[in-house]
C-alpha cells in the first residue's frame, strides 16, 4: 500500500465512475445523523478500504454503507498527470445519499 494522496495534492477532483448501488442500504433502519467516511482508492480507482470516521449508526448499517463504497467504483486520482493512490472524505444521510 502505498501513500495515499490528499484532494489538495490532485490535478482534480475524484469522481465517481460507477453509481453506488443503493440497493445495497435500502430498508435500513437510518438515524438521519450524517455517517463521515474516507474512502481510500488505489491507482486504478478502486476503493481499497472504507474507513469510518463518525457514525452514530448500528453495525449492520455502517457494514453495508461499507459494501456500497467497496462495490463503487471512481476515476483514478491523478498528480502531475499520472494516476496515484488518494483518498476522498465523504457525509452521508440517509436523505443525501450519493
Amino acid at each position: 500500500m502505498g501513500i495515499y494522496r490528499s484532494p489538495k495534492q490532485l490535478d482534480g477532483p475524484l469522481r465517481t465512475r460507477s453509481a453506488p448501488d443503493l440497493t445495497i442500504v435500502s430498508g435500513l433502519p437510518w438515524s438521519g445523523l450524517p455517517i463521515r467516511l474516507r474512502l481510500l482508492i488505489d491507482e486504478h480507482g478502486t476503493v481499497v478500504e472504507v474507513q469510518i470516521l463518525q457514525s452514530s449508526e448500528a453495525a449492520e448499517v455502517v457494514e453495508r454503507v461499507r459494501q456500497m463504497f467497496l462495490a463503487t467504483g471512481f476515476t483514478p486520482g491523478l498528480e502531475q498527470g499520472r494516476p496515484v493512490p488518494s483518498y476522498k472524505d465523504i457525509e452521508i444521510t440517509v436523505g443525501n445519499l450519493p
